[in-house]
């Protein structure tokens, strides 16, 4: 049995050839406490390398062969073993005893895998670096590890049953294609990746999130995801968008504005396609499917209105057919934007609680199907819940009230464009001031990053010409 167990400086002397083509599969630095698919102590009591932490084997009571040990179980497979798959940890112990790894795989007739190290060195880092196929079968004739079989846990079991000597692991690689080298080299920069990866998640994450509470519009990376598996670019109109509803979507019409500026080259149906003046759900559900073939818009907005509100159906039976007239439209490869409802005249204090609850479970009902919303209500009652008298008038919306809702819902189709249509930068809207959300996200501690146009690095000054040498 070839074992390779030795010193760090080693390491980096056999193996820093192999280490350039090494790919990690499987990894944990325990430099905070692992996920809960592990059992042990996470400390800093010993480290490898100045590591900022290690994992510390946990006592086993009442065990007849070991002492202590630190697991690992998954629900899933870890990695799977390949011809090419080389184990390699760092670990230290405080007694010579025996260290016993058992690994479990996604065959149990197969029985455990197994490797043994008898007589550790102690008071000192060792690391460990061997190919998987060295391991050995625990059960029947004691034959090598196949290729092809899947890991789901791993038991490094020390000590025996009276002993209560310690064992740490540390930096803990399954690679391919040959050991990792320069093992705390290749972790750190492998933990750096990662580090910047998550940062540049969180960019994008914050990027791809409008809330109800800042913006009054509703998106997030789950309902982006929600979306582009969902939209068929192929059977739709590229920039093209159909307003569907009650009395809202009818008088105010909050799209046709923005194609003067900021939609300049969108296409804005008809907004008497598919609205209904106090029209109920259901007519405006007729209406709509008549439309979508026939335009084949790629947004479609459905804002609901009275018509159902003066009916004898619930808040909740009224946000469940808005919902329902979402899904067809997703149906047709098409994204919608919910609404609550925007009309709703100052004065009238039933109508302002109807509208209030019947918000409430839109916001409940999309959040729970992922559909981006524009919430219209909470625009115009921006007072402590109450009207604000610049918004809405006895009548609905003021100009400054469409005006408001306008730019909540540019906001939020601009966000559309660039994380579910995904269109180049040139395909853009050029849009300027408070709805200018396109800016590209950083990406972090890269200096080629775009600037901030905010802050924009100043144009060296040309050099003044010397008349006399012309």
């Amino acid at each position: 049995m070839r074992v390779w167990a030795v010193l760090f400086c080693c390491v980096v002397a056999c193996a820093r050839t192999q280490a350039q083509e090494a790919s990690i599969v499987f990894q944990e630095t325990f430099e905070e406490k692992p996920g809960k698919n592990w059992s042990g102590t996470q400390t800093n009591e010993q480290t490898f390398n100045g590591s900022k932490g290690s994992f510390k084997a946990e006592l086993i009571p009442d065990n007849e062969w070991f002492g202590s040990a630190v697991r690992f179980q998954s629900p899933t497979p870890a990695f799977k073993i390949t011809d090419k798959t080389t184990f390699t940890v760092a670990y230290y112990c405080s007694e010579p005893e025996h260290i016993k790894m058992q690994f479990g795989t996604d065959k149990p007739d197969l029985g455990n895998i197994a490797y043994s190290i008898e007589k550790p060195k102690v008071g000192e880092w060792v690391v460990l670096s061997i190919p998987m196929s060295d391991f050995k079968i625990k059960s029947g004739s004691g034959t090598k590890v196949e290729p092809g079989v899947s890991v789901t846990s791993m038991t490094f079991f020390y000590g025996n049953a009276k002993s209560k000597a310690a064992m740490y692991i540390d930096n803990l690689v399954v690679s391919e294609g040959g050991p990792p080298g320069d093992i705390d080299a290749f972790i750190k920069q492998k933990a750096a990746e990662a580090v910047l990866a998550a940062e540049r998640a969180k960019a994008e994450t914050e990027a791809q999130t409008l809330t109800l509470e800042k913006e009054k519009v509703l998106l997030s990376p789950d309902i982006v995801a929600a979306l582009k598996k969902n939209w068929q670019k192929d059977k739709v109109t590229e920039k093209t968008i159909l307003t569907a509803g009650s009395d809202a979507a009818k008088a105010s019409d909050f799209w046709s504005p923005l194609t003067r500026k900021e939609l300049k080259d969108y296409k804005i149906l008809d907004k008497y396609l598919a609205t209904i003046s106090n029209g109920e759900l259901d007519k405006i559900k007729a209406r709509m499917l008549e439309q979508l073939p026939k335009a084949k818009p790629e947004v479609v907005a459905i804002l609901p209105g009275i018509g159902d509100l003066v009916t004898n159906k619930t808040p909740q039976d009224i946000a469940a057919k808005l919902m329902e007239l979402a899904d067809e439209v997703q149906k047709t490869g098409a994204v919608p934007i919910v609404y609550t409802p925007a009309q709703m005249a100052y004065g009238q204090p039933v109508a302002v609680k109807a509208f209030g609850d019947l918000a409430a479970e839109i916001r409940k009902a999309a959040a729970r199907q992922k559909f981006p919303l524009v919430d219209a209500y909470a625009i115009l009652n921006s007072n402590n819940g109450q009207p604000d008298l610049k918004l809405v008038g006895a009548s609905g919306p003021t100009t400054a009230g469409n005006a408001a809702i306008n730019q909540a819902s540019l906001n939020l189709y601009l966000k559309l464009e660039q994380w579910v249509f995904e269109r180049k930068e040139k395909d853009l809207p050029k849009v300027a001031g408070p709805a200018n959300v396109l800016k590209p996200v950083a990406d972090p501690k890269d200096p080629k990053d775009p600037k901030d146009p905010k802050d924009p690095k100043p144009e060296p000054k040309p050099k003044p010409k010397d008349d006399a040498n012309e």
